[in-house]
């Protein structure tokens, strides 16, 4: 049921632990290679993968599309942009929730 529905998906959004188990890979991997791996694998417009203080990757395809899912078009290979970000400093004393707020 999840692989049915992950690669009907428009917009995906993981952590690192939850991206690399989607894709059968290791734990271990930096949110930007989730991100580009997960956006080519499933063919999604826009991925994103959260990494606690790791940061945050996401990764958008070029081809406007590919926002249709009955228009879906993968392996993608055509990845406009895979960006970023650093996480914030200090330590979050209970992450409950942190996902459902990005």
């Amino acid at each position: 049921v999840v692989d049915a529905a992950l690669y009907k998906a428009d917009v995906v959004h993981a952590n690192a632990d939850e991206a690399a188990t989607l894709l059968r890979w290791p734990k271990g991997y930096h949110c930007t290679q989730l991100a580009r791996a997960l956006c080519d694998a499933t063919g999604a417009a826009c991925v994103v993968v959260t990494d606690g203080s790791n940061g945050a990757a996401a990764a958008v395809a070029s081809d406007p599309n590919r926002l249709s899912s009955s228009s879906l078009k993968w392996p993608a290979n055509d990845l406009k942009a895979v960006a970023s970000l650093p996480g914030p400093p200090g330590v979050a004393p209970n992450a409950n929730g942190a996902g459902d707020a990005f």
